[in-house]
């Protein structure tokens, strides 16, 4: 059996194609060069997202943090008692004992209270996300001061055998970072 070969020309006139033995597919979901003003209003929302998630870690670890300790099993056969030691106010987590210490480093093992791990843990992600958020902001003034172009041109986001499922992609693509300030469309196969 040969490969069905599917194809969407872009009003660009450039062309995207997929080729299957046991899928023929009627719709895909185009998705096409960015509109610098919203490509950057979309960058910027993340970079918002990326201080929120700081802030969040920081008000933690400013409210006096601590460690939560949740029993997750037993292994006989090594007699080990497991926990997940949680940052308290964070989905931040590690492995522990019962009296709360846990291993990290390899290959320098070291035994350390989880509390002081999870803690520098923290601080390290406030600070990545905070670096994050800048290179963002740094990404949309490049892009409005024309700079820089946002993304590439025309392509296919997802290839769909029925309408209603490339309607549904559709949505996914316009709540996912790919979709920011891009034109995102549903289009029949040629």
């Amino acid at each position: 059996m040969s490969a069905r070969k599917t194809t969407v020309t872009h009003e660009d006139g450039t062309i995207s194609a997929r080729s299957s033995k046991t899928m023929t597919y009627t719709h895909a979901v185009e998705i096409g060069p960015a509109v610098p003003e919203l490509y950057a209003a979309g960058l910027r929302e993340r970079a918002d997202d990326q201080e929120t998630k700081a802030a969040q870690l920081g008000a933690v670890l400013a409210k006096g943090p601590r460690v939560i300790l949740r029993f997750r099993g037993a292994w006989v056969t090594r007699r080990e008692v497991s926990h997940e030691a949680t940052l308290a106010g964070t989905s931040l987590s590690t492995w522990a004992d019962a009296d709360g210490m846990t291993t990290v480093g390899y290959p320098d093992v070291q035994v350390m209270p989880a509390l002081d791990y999870l803690v520098d843990s923290a601080r390290s992600s406030a600070a990545d996300y905070r670096d994050r958020a800048a290179q963002l902001r740094a990404e949309a003034d490049a892009i409005l001061s024309a700079d820089a172009v946002p993304g590439d041109g025309w392509r296919v986001w997802r290839w769909s055998t029925r309408a209603d499922l490339a309607v549904k992609a559709l949505g996914e693509a316009r709540r996912g970072y790919s979709g920011a300030g891009r034109v995102i469309r549903v289009v029949a196969v040629d």
